[in-house]
């Protein structure tokens, strides 16, 4: 029908044409002093055109010269965040990165189950249960405990980005594997992005 919108063509590349989208609502933010921090594909909605919406900006905040303290999702926050350093909107891109593996192989590159036993695990004797409240209590202190070991992994780890499907066409040809490691290097001067967005825009992966 004439008043309805139509789709876009075919996506050959979904993760790429994602992450292009992803980088423009980005750089919209970006450019008022807006810092997202919390990249993840549940807060990236599509329209009925393809297009990207980013979504729960409750997390967003104005840049200012003593910004500092985790803010986001376990398994993508950034570095220096997690170092309890001053940062400003670079935390996105490192946050980005991690988004963009979980495009492309489906899982996160900290939220595997090696980064949710990061540093190994700690036997504990087994107690009996008196009640539901005890379940509680130990489900909720097994999540704090890999969310923990999941930001140490963050600062130690080298992500795995050995899968297959790095190998596969789309992704080989457009260099997306030392696109994303550029984006998860640890030190924010030397991360994708370090000198501003335009770095990570003009990357060869977004060539086409």
């Amino acid at each position: 029908m004439g008043g309805e919108s139509r789709p876009e063509a075919p996506i050959r590349d979904a993760p790429r044409y994602y992450a292009a989208r992803t980088i423009l609502g980005l750089k919209a933010l970006h450019e008022s002093n807006i810092v997202y921090r919390d990249i993840k594909p549940e807060n990236m909605l599509v329209d009925e055109s393809g297009r990207i919406r980013l979504s729960d900006l409750g997390l967003a905040c104005r840049v200012h010269s003593e910004l500092k303290g985790a803010s986001g999702t376990p398994g993508y926050m950034a570095p220096e965040m997690l170092r309890k350093e001053v940062y400003d909107q670079r935390v996105d891109y490192f946050s980005f990165g991690c988004m963009l593996v979980e495009f492309i192989i489906g899982v996160a590159p900290f939220r595997t189950k090696e980064a949710a036993n990061w540093g190994g695990k700690k036997k504990k004797k087994k107690k009996k249960k008196k009640d539901g409240k005890d379940d509680a209590a130990d489900k909720a202190a097994k999540k704090k405990d890999a969310c923990a070991k999941m930001a140490q992994a963050i600062l130690e780890m080298n992500p795995d980005l050995s899968a297959d499907t790095w190998s596969e066409d789309n992704f080989k040809t457009a260099h997306a594997k030392q696109f994303c490691k550029a984006l998860l290097n640890t030190d924010p001067a030397k991360c994708l992005g370090g000198g501003g967005i335009t770095e990570i825009i003009e990357h060869g992966y977004f060539k086409e």
